[in-house]
């Protein structure tokens, strides 16, 4: 097996993604019950707070909405489309199990007759069959097995690159609980109050800002290799092996013309 095709097992694959999405939507519920949690406690000390320093937090709660809802975004793209990288997995190791091994194996027999009474069979088409058929047959089936494992490595790849995503996704987001957990901004009393939120506006949006760049990076890894796709094209209308884009066809004995009686 190639290193680039499906390594372990497609369950190891579609837990990691099943995994990391329950922690997402955890987490998720869990970053806006502490942001309400700490607006409600920032309300109740509102009145006690100068003007200016009212006016500071309210901007610095606006920049640490916006930071989380930067991640939210992303969350609602993955939680509404993750299914299909599951599918995704299973077509993957599919393309091996069912289509690379079974064709594999047979690219060793067709270069064999079938039974030994083939192996006497003369005539014509015969020596049609043995010149212009049989010889094509090996490097088709190779050829076959080589593409389906081209494809099952091609899949796996873009595989591999969205589990990463979503498992990224899942850290990122159960760190930003954390922040908002460790600020604790709901229970921070009225003269630290200012200086918790500007901490957290300030961790929260430099994490997030490099968080986002990296999952950009990962999803532009995901692209190039569905532009990749076009290989599978190439494979495809390549009639080296398959000429005319077909398989070598059998051959038919010619049968005697019909006579009528009478």
């Amino acid at each position: 097996m190639s290193p680039n095709e499906p390594q372990g097992s497609a369950m190891d694959h579609t837990s990691a993604i099943e995994t990391a999405v329950d922690q997402i939507r955890d987490r998720i519920n869990e970053i806006a019950n502490r942001f309400t949690a700490g607006i409600e406690g920032i309300n109740k000390k509102w009145l006690d707070l100068p003007p200016a320093v009212m006016l500071r937090v309210r901007e610095l709660l606006d920049a640490i909405r916006a930071s989380i809802n930067k991640v939210l975004d992303i969350v609602s793209a993955v939680l509404a489309h993750y299914a299909p990288i599951i599918s995704m997995i299973d077509i993957s190791f599919h393309w091996l199990h069912a289509v690379k091994r079974p064709i594999s194996n047979m690219a060793g027999a067709t270069a064999k007759w079938a039974t030994p009474d083939l192996a006497s069979w003369e005539g014509d088409t015969a020596d049609h069959y043995k010149e212009q058929v049989l010889v094509f047959q090996p490097g088709a089936t190779e050829a076959l097995a080589d593409q389906a494992g081209f494809i099952s490595a091609w899949l796996y790849e873009i595989v591999i690159a969205n589990v990463e995503y979503v498992t990224n996704l899942a850290s990122v987001v159960s760190t930003i609980a954390g922040q908002l957990a460790a600020a604790a901004i709901e229970a921070a009393t009225v003269a630290d109050l200012p200086f918790a939120v500007a901490d957290l506006a300030a961790a929260v949006g430099t994490y997030v800002e490099s968080s986002v760049n990296n999952l950009i990076g990962i999803a532009h890894r995901i692209i190039v290799a569905g532009e990749r796709s076009r290989q599978i094209v190439d494979s495809l209308v390549d009639e080296r092996n398959f000429t005319n884009g077909l398989w070598p066809e059998s051959v038919t004995p010619p049968q005697p013309e019909a006579t009528l009686n009478g």
